[in-house]
């Protein structure tokens, strides 16, 4: 798989000295978020603005939708908006998170006049936008490269299957994508629709089935530094983990031709902490940041430049942590 990066895993002891209050000075709190990525062993640091700004096609990325209207203490009790503070739970693109870390990733801001309000539009609303909008993470830019052809054989089987067996390719595709496996019956009625062998029928679903497994791989590895065999691993933990997002991610990928596994990369990197501890806590982070886990609880957190902590997955999904690739941790 290439170099490995070498990881210790971090303890509260070797976390930065977080700065306190508002007067902490710069960089923590005029520079806004800071992202890490890790590529080809080189460390690329960017803060919030510099990510926003470099979306594909040089626009701007959108802000999550912010919603005000079911803030809540810590407790659970309902906050109003005029007496919310950093210690408030709001919902930033349909999840819960803390006013302090949705401030950090550059989300909301506090208005002297209005109080908290969202850095999209500045709109303290109650209603916080449209909440079908963008779910928090989704503007990271986890997309696949575009899509390579498929080699030039396995065109003419698709070519000539849709042709003069339409519905039994169809069948035979969502076996296999559903099942891992086509029974001999699919098998038998795409040859004779096709009016070759059931043993030729075989053949070519095995090579186009093996150069679509190839397309997936790449761009997967494209999320991952080029990794190809990291790749591999993370679509066979998807495969076992979370069945249904990876049948969903190769219908896609059937049915249009695209390639697009960049949920499936994110969700391998939030779920690190679950199936791969070690790595999540070796994990190169953004300055002023560390990554420990609780000793009461188990859990990986992320501690913050102003002293609060969150849940890795909840540092994934925010978009504060990308590291393409999250290398494995050397046992």
């Amino acid at each position: 798989m290439g170099d490995f990066y070498s990881y210790s895993p971090a303890t509260p002891a070797d976390e930065p000295e977080a700065p306190k209050g508002a007067q902490a000075p710069a960089p923590y709190l005029h520079r806004g978020a800071m992202r890490v990525t890790v590529r080809e062993g080189e460390n690329t640091t960017e803060n919030l603005r510099q990510i926003t700004d470099s979306g594909r096609g040089g626009g701007r990325q959108s802000v999550p939708a912010v919603d005000f209207s079911r803030a809540r203490s810590q407790e659970g009790m309902p906050r109003a908006h005029a007496i919310i503070d950093r210690d408030t739970i709001i919902h930033v693109g349909g999840m819960e998170t803390t006013v302090e870390v949705a401030e950090y990733l550059g989300y909301v801001r506090h208005d002297p006049s209005k109080g908290w309000v969202s850095t999209a539009d500045g709109s303290a609303s109650a209603e916080g936008g449209n909440q079908d909008g963008p779910k928090a993470g989704d503007q990271e830019a986890l997309k696949a490269e575009p899509n390579q052809a498929l080699d030039a054989q396995s065109e003419a089987y698709l070519s000539e299957a849709f042709e003069k067996a339409n519905g039994a390719a169809v069948t035979v595709a969502s076996e296999l994508i559903e099942a891992g496996d086509v029974s001999p019956s699919r098998v038998e009625r795409l040859a004779s629709d096709l009016g070759i062998e059931p043993s030729e029928a075989a053949a070519r679903i095995e090579h186009v089935q093996a150069a679509y497994v190839a397309e997936a791989t790449t761009a997967a590895a494209s999320l991952l530094g080029g990794d190809a065999e990291l790749a591999a691993a993370v679509l066979e933990w998807a495969g076992e983990s979370i069945p249904e997002k990876a049948q969903e991610a190769a219908l896609h990928h059937f049915t249009t031709g695209k390639p697009e596994y960049g949920t499936l990369v994110r969700e391998w990197l939030a779920a690190l902490p679950d199936h791969d501890p070690e790595t999540a806590l070796g994990a190169n982070m953004p300055a002023g940041c560390a990554v420990y886990r609780d000793n009461a609880s188990g859990a990986v957190l992320v501690r913050l430049p102003h002293g609060g902590t969150v849940e890795w997955e909840a540092a994934v999904r925010g978009g504060l942590i990308t590291v393409a690739p999250v290398r494995k941790a050397k046992r």
